[in-house]
């Protein structure tokens, strides 16, 4: 039997991705908070300080605007060894 170039290829690259693994994903939330800092014309200012800090602005017409704390939640997967 002989196999043309291209499907000895494909086989091979099918191994490479069949490795089984042994890892569990497991979730870690992170909330940060932004708190109303600055207003300017158009816009409002809210800042975040600590492990994570920045700014977010956020237009004066939105819903957003009307709140004092904006609390924003970061998911992360880290793999823990079964």
């Amino acid at each position: 039997m002989t196999t043309d170039r291209s499907e000895a290829e494909h086989a091979k690259h099918s191994v490479v991705h069949g490795k089984a693994s042994n890892l569990i994903l497991k979730d870690n939330d992170m909330t940060i908070e932004f708190i109303k800092d600055k207003e300017t014309k158009n816009t409002i200012r809210f800042t975040a300080t600590g492990e994570v800090s920045g700014s977010v602005y956020v237009q004066k017409d939105s819903d957003l605007a009307k709140q004092d704390i904006i609390s924003v939640e970061i998911s992360e997967n880290v793999e823990v060894s079964a």
